[in-house]
């Protein structure tokens, strides 16, 4: 997803978490990005409002200084694609399924055998899934999910757990990082996307991914009525 703004704080923030720059005031971003760094940006002294959504923009927030009143935007254009080649889900399997990076190689399969958003996934904790189905509630809607797992991503995930040695009520996917009372985060949206789009884009470098892909994979190869695992 392309990313166009006027706004310096947004720019500083995108090359802060090492995003690819196209030109000048175009970044190649996931949207789910942008929106966690303008939460960031309001605890500061910044009021952003989203005031468009159409085929063309896709999002567009508007930045209000509120020390000078100046006003901004940041447009948000081209959406994600699905992968609907399975030669290439299965590259980028292999590319991911190494000690180093199993945790991305679980995620990537949870999200094209899914409907979650990537929001979602990266909230579940083990005692979510191991029952064979997901328990979760939508963090959009607010809406109580329970769906079956897949007997072949249920193997990736029991395997991954396994090997991490992860108890019932840790982060499937957690982060080496922790929080003030020191307890063990998730990982975040934006190390997520990082990484995956650095494994993708060195495979695949026409591919448009974003972290909105996986969930659209699901989505494309459910109405072929095949699993993608």
């Amino acid at each position: 997803m392309e990313i166009f703004f006027q706004d310096i704080h947004i720019h500083a923030s995108l090359k802060t978490c090492g995003i690819k720059q196209i030109s000048k005031e175009w970044f190649e971003c996931d949207i789910d990005i942008v929106k966690s760094i303008i939460e960031k940006e309001k605890q500061k002294s910044h009021k952003y409002s989203r005031v468009t959504k159409n085929k063309t923009l896709k999002h567009t927030f508007k930045r209000i200084d509120k020390r000078t009143g100046i006003e901004s935007e940041i447009h948000v254009a081209t959406a994600a694609e699905p992968i609907k080649d399975r030669a290439i889900i299965e590259g980028i399997k292999t590319a991911l399924n190494t000690k180093k990076r199993r945790k991305y190689y679980a995620l990537f399969c949870t999200g094209i055998n899914s409907a979650l958003r990537i929001s979602d996934i990266l909230k579940l904790r083990v005692y979510d899934v191991e029952s064979g189905y997901v328990h979760t509630t939508e963090t959009k809607t607010g809406k109580k999910k329970q769906f079956p797992i897949n007997n072949a991503l249920m193997a990736v995930l029991q395997n991954y757990i396994r090997e991490f040695k992860l108890k019932d009520d840790d982060y499937l996917f957690f982060s080496n990082r922790k929080d003030k009372l020191r307890n063990v985060k998730h990982i975040d949206q934006s190390q997520a996307y990082r990484l995956l789009k650095e494994v993708i884009e060195g495979l695949y470098p026409s591919l448009r991914f974003s972290l909105n892909s996986l969930y659209k994979t699901y989505e494309y190869f459910k109405t072929l009525e095949f699993y993608v695992v």
